[in-house]
């Protein structure tokens, strides 16, 4: 995104920037609209904490809940973000944020 960010910046003169915030567990998914144009959403407690996580990253950032990092961190290099009182959630949540990919090391033979 960065590189991307770059050429807009640089051949267009516009800015461009994203927040991502995942979050791993069950969803809903339904269908929206009429007979003319189908779709489909996810709903639930884990996408709204996703959006939450998004909402919360800082520019160019990715947050993760805990239950994505439990997943994730053997592939990805993770910092703990510390916890967050995120709108319509009850309790802090413990976020950590992506700096980076894991390199596989390959085994010699």
């Amino acid at each position: 995104m960065e590189r991307y960010a770059g050429s807009l910046r640089q051949e267009r003169g516009v800015e461009f920037a994203v927040r991502v915030g995942l979050n791993t567990g069950p969803v809903v998914v339904a269908k929206i609209g009429d007979d003319l144009r189908m779709d489909y959403t996810a709903l639930g407690e884990t996408v709204n904490l996703a959006a939450r996580l998004q909402a919360a990253a800082s520019v160019g950032g990715i947050l993760i809940s805990e239950a994505t990092h439990r997943l994730a961190s053997g592939y990805f290099l993770t910092t703990d973000a510390g916890e967050f009182r995120l709108k319509g959630l009850d309790q802090p949540v413990r976020a950590y944020a992506v700096t980076g990919q894991r390199h596989a090391v390959l085994a010699s033979t």
